[in-house]
């Protein structure tokens, strides 16, 4: 089973309003039948406002675009969709995004492109963007 963790710490600034996107690692992985993904491990702190019943924000707090990346052997990878939420009494917002497949072992670098839009910050529909480089020879098993 197909397993390396990359670390990472990459900020993205000014990617959502007021505060701090942190990319902390990207982990490769076999996770269902075979089928090598790439996820994305990030924080936002502080926290995105919730939805919901109480709140302000109607909507989903942010609205993802699709998520892309490519690496030095020209892999092209697929938007897997993601999850994030809150912990109770976490003081940041955690998620991941995931795309595949996983790359090939003789890629040596990965530049993943974020894309989003926060419409609690603005009705306005627009997306900022946040690239990450990824050095794949850092990962460990």
């Amino acid at each position: 089973m197909l397993h390396r963790r990359i670390p990472v710490e990459h900020v993205c600034p000014d990617f959502v309003p007021g505060r701090a996107l942190r990319v902390t690692a990207v982990v490769l992985e076999e996770l269902v039948a075979d089928q090598p993904l790439l996820q994305i491990e990030y924080t936002i702190s502080p926290p995105l406002p919730p939805r919901g019943r109480g709140s302000t924000v109607a909507s989903s707090p942010v609205v993802w675009d699709a998520t892309t990346a490519s690496d030095d052997q020209g892999t092209a990878y697929r938007d897997g969709g993601g999850a994030y939420g809150r912990a109770p009494g976490d003081d940041r917002t955690t998620g991941t995004l995931t795309l595949s497949p996983a790359p090939p072992p003789a890629a040596r670098c990965l530049r993943v492109v974020l894309r989003a839009w926060f419409p609690w910050a603005t009705s306005v529909e627009t997306f900022h963007e946040c690239v990450i480089d990824v050095d794949l020879t850092a990962a460990s098993a």
